[in-house]
C-alpha cells in the first residue's frame, strides 16, 4: 500500500495527531491521562553516528511497527539539477532488495504478512513496516539496513525508476484542485523548493541516465544516520531493540551536511495567476499566506491551526453568509499545512461560474484582517478544540495510529518527544493568541492568491487585493 500520493494531506492533518488540549479554560473537557498517548513510556536513545531510536513498548502481543524517518524530500532540492531526487530515492529505497541482490527477496515482507507503506514527502521520507512476530524484528532491521545503507542508485536503475514515476507524475495535475493548489504554491514560494512540489513531481519522471552520480552525492548528504530517526512500537523491549539497532545500523556513515533553506521574503505585490481548465467546471479560488518557519512562535503554529477551524468550519459565520445565507459560494474551507521551513495557510472556495470570484476573494480578503484586530468568540475557538480533540483520540486509538502520529512529528522536528511539547503549546493557546497568531501569519505581503475556472478569462479583469496594497505591518 503506497500512501505517497497523500503527502500534501498529511501536512494538514498534524493538529489531529498531536493535540491533547487546546485552552486553560477550566471548562473544557479533557482526556484521562494518558489516554491516548502515554509519553512516558516512550523510550529515546542516540547512536554515536547521529543516529535516533525512539521505543514505544505497548501492550500489543507480537506485534511490532518499524519505522524509519529520513528528514529529507523536496526541501532539500535547492541546487539546481536536483529537482526530483527526494522521490527517486524513495522509490530505489522501497525496491533495493530486488535491485541490489542482497537481504531477502521484496517478497519476504509479504510472507511475512507484513502491511508496508512508504510516504515520500516535502520534509521527510517514512517507511513503515508493521508484522506480526517479534522473533523477525532481527529479520527486518537486517534488511531495512540494508536497503538504505548499501542503497544502489546506478545510471541503469535511474532510467528503470523514472519510467515507473511517469505514471504517476502523469496523474498529479488531473484534478483541478491539485492543480489550483499546485499553481499557489508556485507563486508563494517563489525561491524555496516548497513552490516547486509538482516540478518535482515531473522532474522525477524525466531523470536522465547521467544523474546518478548526482543523486549519490544527494543520497549522501542526505540519507544519513544524524538525518534519521528509527522508531519502533508495540511489542518491543528496547535494550534488546538497541543491541540490534547498534550492530545493524552502526556502521551508517554520518554526512555531517546542514542544509541552509532559502529565505522567503515579502511581495512588494501579492502575486496571483489565473488557471484555464479545457473543460465545464465550477470556479475555484485559493488564497494562501506562507507563515513563520516551525523553530519560530511555535505558538503561532497551533493557534493557525485553531484559527482555521474556528473561522472558516460550516459553524462560522463567514460560512454562513457566504455558503447558506446568500449562496454567493459553492464551498468554503481552510487548511494550516505545518511545514520545516514555512506553514501555508489555504482558504479555498469555490463558485457556480468565475463572475462570482471577485466577490468571495473580497470577502475573504476582508474576513482575514477582521481576524488580525477582533476576538474570535470563545465558544467557536472551543468548538475547534473539541473538534480537534475527537479527531486526536480516534487517530491515536490503535497502535499503528501512535506510530503513525510520532512518525508525522518526528519528521518534523526530528525530536521524538516533540509531541508531548506540542501538546502544552496547544494548552497555551486562547483567543488572543488567535488574534496575534492571525497578525503574524495572515500577513497580505506573504500572500498569493489562484483561481481556475472553464476557458479564458471573462472580459472585465479580477480585482487586486485592494486590502493588501495599503496593509502596514
Amino acid at each position: 500500500m503506497s500512501l505517497r500520493r497523500i503527502g500534501r494531506a498529511a501536512g494538514e492533518s498534524l493538529a489531529v495527531i498531536a493535540l491533547l488540549a487546546l485552552t486553560g479554560t477550566p471548562a473544557a473537557p479533557r482526556p484521562a491521562p494518558g489516554a491516548a498517548f502515554p509519553p512516558s513510556r516512550l523510550h529515546v536513545d542516540r547512536l554515536e553516528n547521529g543516529l535516533t531510536l525512539a521505543t514505544l513498548p505497548l501492550d500489543e502481543p507480537d506485534l511490532v511497527i518499524f519505522v524509519m524517518i529520513v528528514r529529507a524530500g523536496a526541501r532539500n532540492e535547492i541546487e539546481p539539477g536536483t529537482e526530483g531526487f527526494s522521490r527517486l530515492i524513495a522509490r530505489l529505497a522501497d525496491r533495493a532488495p530486488a535491485a541490489s541482490g542482497r537481504g531477502p527477496d521484496p517478497d519476504g515482507l509479504a510472507r511475512l504478512g507484513a502491511r508496508v507503506s512508504s510516504l515520500a514527502g516535502p520534509d521527510a521520507f517514512v517507511r513503515t513496516i508493521a508484522f506480526m512476530g517479534r522473533e523477525s524484528l532481527e529479520d527486518v532491521l537486517r534488511s531495512e539496513a540494508d536497503r538504505i545503507i548499501n542503497l544502489e542508485i546506478g545510471p541503469e536503475s535511474v532510467r528503470r525508476e523514472a519510467a515507473a514515476l511517469a505514471a504517476e507524475a502523469g496523474s498529479a495535475t488531473a484534478a483541478p484542485d491539485l492543480r489550483l493548489e499546485d499553481a499557489l504554491r508556485e507563486i508563494a514560494f517563489p525561491f524555496h523548493p516548497y513552490g516547486r512540489l509538482a516540478a518535482a513531481i515531473r522532474q522525477s519522471s524525466n531523470l536522465p541516465a547521467e544523474t546518478a552520480a548526482a543523486a549519490r552525492l544527494f543520497k549522501q548528504r542526505f540519507y544519513a544516520p544524524d538525518h534519521a530517526v528509527l522508531l519502533a512500537v508495540g511489542d518491543v523491549v528496547p535494550d534488546r531493540l538497541l543491541a540490534l539497532v547498534r550492530r545493524y545500523y552502526g556502521g551508517w556513515e554520518k554526512s555531517n551536511f546542514d542544509l541552509a533553506a532559502p529565505a522567503q521574503s515579502d511581495f512588494a505585490e501579492p502575486p496571483r495567476i489565473r488557471i484555464a481548465w479545457p473543460v465545464p467546471t465550477r470556479a475555484r479560488l485559493a488564497i494562501g499566506f506562507r507563515t513563520p518557519p516551525l523553530e519560530d512562535q511555535e505558538t503561532v503554529r497551533a493557534a493557525l491551526d485553531l484559527l482555521a477551524a474556528a473561522a472558516f468550519s460550516p459553524s462560522s459565520p463567514l460560512f454562513e453568509r457566504l455558503v447558506r445565507r446568500d449562496r454567493t459560494a459553492l464551498s468554503l474551507q481552510a487548511s494550516f499545512e505545518i511545514r520545516r521551513d514555512s506553514g501555508f495557510f489555504l482558504i479555498r472556495a469555490s463558485a457556480a461560474s468565475e463572475d462570482g470570484l471577485p466577490v468571495l476573494e473580497k470577502a475573504i480578503r476582508d474576513e482575514v484582517e477582521r481576524l488580525r484586530t477582533e476576538l474570535v468568540p470563545v465558544a467557536a475557538l472551543l468548538a475547534a478544540r473539541s473538534g480537534r480533540q475527537r479527531a486526536l483520540l480516534l487517530s491515536l486509538e490503535t497502535a499503528e495510529g501512535k506510530a503513525a502520529g510520532l512518525a508525522r512529528m518526528i519528521g518534523l522536528t526530528g525530536d521524538p518527544e516533540s509531541l508531548a511539547r506540542w501538546n502544552g503549546l496547544y494548552e497555551r493557546v486562547g483567543v488572543s493568541e488567535l488574534r496575534e497568531a492571525a497578525r503574524l501569519g495572515l500577513r497580505s505581503a506573504a500572500s498569493a492568491t489562484a483561481i481556475l475556472a472553464e476557458g479564458e478569462p471573462p472580459t472585465l479583469p479580477l480585482p487586486a487585493a485592494a486590502a493588501a496594497k495599503g496593509e502596514r505591518e
